[in-house]
């Protein structure tokens, strides 16, 4: 044997080394079959758990979930579709039961000749992008927020949930919100001045007219006290006593009083004040109506002035009157009295002839 040929014999491998390596293989393929094996059941077992969660989320959750395949013409255009499934909350949105959608066309669940938003889906379909929109669906007077995606060809899903009763709390907030508007600027361009304090009779909110009536701007305001910076001493107490009425009786009073003017001036004002309360009916803050009643006070006194003259004249007149009452009274008395002499002379004289004529015959 030559040389060359005993190194060629050395490569090749023996027949036990060969059995050896057989077995390796084998167990080498039984090692990736088991793994494949494991991998196998671990990815059964994960996509029966994700169709578990797909089918509870489907079940469970708020919105309403319908898939639907899209129904075409002859001509490839898009006509109608239909409603392969719905879930639990497809009623509940729409108040139309699973069984009777399931299997319907949409023009024949929704009584109409185009089914509603057919444009829209057929362009989900069509270019496989997701869209989402908010609607308002007459027929049924509710309003709607729609997600559509087409998980298939020529099919389309929609998750749609009945925002009716957000859209009108929505409104409904707008339309308050509109009236507290028209109402703070009613107030705040009214002629009659309005003020709320705190129940430590710091000033709050206070209008334009307000202002107007004791000099002060509203920042200024803002740092003052009606109870004390506003109110002349001698008001105070009856400030407080009407303060703890409306505390104690729930009802607005109304009384008069004086405020302070910037310049010092005294203001008579009349004061309509009620109690606002927080939402645990506890008292939270007064608010006033106050009316400048300057010119009323002015006429009151014009008019107590103008009574005063007026009684002085009476007792003048009255004093002349019984003067003269006095007067005709002293001269009916001595008529009287004339009278009376007169009757007592006539029955004299008549005494006298009869006495005369008894003495003739």
């Amino acid at each position: 044997m030559t040389k060359r040929k005993k190194e060629e014999n050395r490569t090749l491998p023996t027949q036990q080394e060969s059995a050896h390596r057989a077995d390796e293989l084998v167990a080498e393929n039984k090692e990736l079959l088991q793994k494949y094996t494991r991998a196998e059941e671990d990815l059964k077992m994960y996509l029966e758990r994700s169709d578990l969660n797909y089918l509870a989320l489907f079940e469970t959750m708020t919105e309403g979930v319908a898939l639907h395949q899209m129904i075409y013409d002859d001509n490839g255009n898009a006509i109608d579709y239909l409603v392969k499934d719905v879930n639990p909350s497809f009623e509940k949105n729409l108040g139309i039961p699973a069984q009777k959608a399931k299997g319907s066309l949409g023009s024949k669940l929704y009584l109409a000749d185009i089914p509603p938003y057919l444009d829209i889906y057929e362009r989900v379909v069509r270019t496989g992008i997701p869209y989402y929109f908010k609607t308002y669906y007459p027929p049924m007077d509710r309003h709607f927020e729609i997600s559509i995606f087409t998980p298939r060809k020529d099919w389309f899903a929609t998750i749609f949930l009945d925002v009716t009763g957000y859209y009108n709390s929505q409104e409904e907030l707008r339309k308050a919100k509109k009236e507290a508007s028209f109402l703070s600027d009613l107030v705040e361009n009214s002629s009659q001045p309005f003020m709320i304090s705190h129940m430590d009779g710091r000033l709050g909110r206070v209008n334009h007219a307000f202002t107007l009536l004791t000099g002060y701007s509203k920042e200024e305001l803002s740092s003052m006290f009606w109870s004390t910076d506003l109110t002349p001493a001698e008001w105070i107490d009856e400030d407080a006593f009407k303060a703890k009425e409306l505390l104690d009786t729930g009802l607005p009073v109304r009384y008069e009083k004086e405020c302070f003017h910037k310049n010092g001036q005294r203001i008579p004002v009349e004061i309509f004040k009620h109690l606002a309360k927080d939402e645990r009916g506890q008292p939270d803050l007064y608010y006033s109506f106050v009316t400048d009643i300057s010119i009323r006070k002015k006429a009151e006194e014009e008019l107590k002035q103008m009574n005063k003259v007026l009684e002085e004249k009476i007792a003048e007149k009255t004093s002349e009157l019984q003067g003269r009452v006095n007067e005709l009274e002293r001269f009916y008395k001595a008529t009287i009295d004339r009278e009376f002499r007169i009757k007592e002379l006539n029955d004299y004289i008549t005494g006298l002839e009869k006495e005369i004529k008894e003495t003739i015959h």
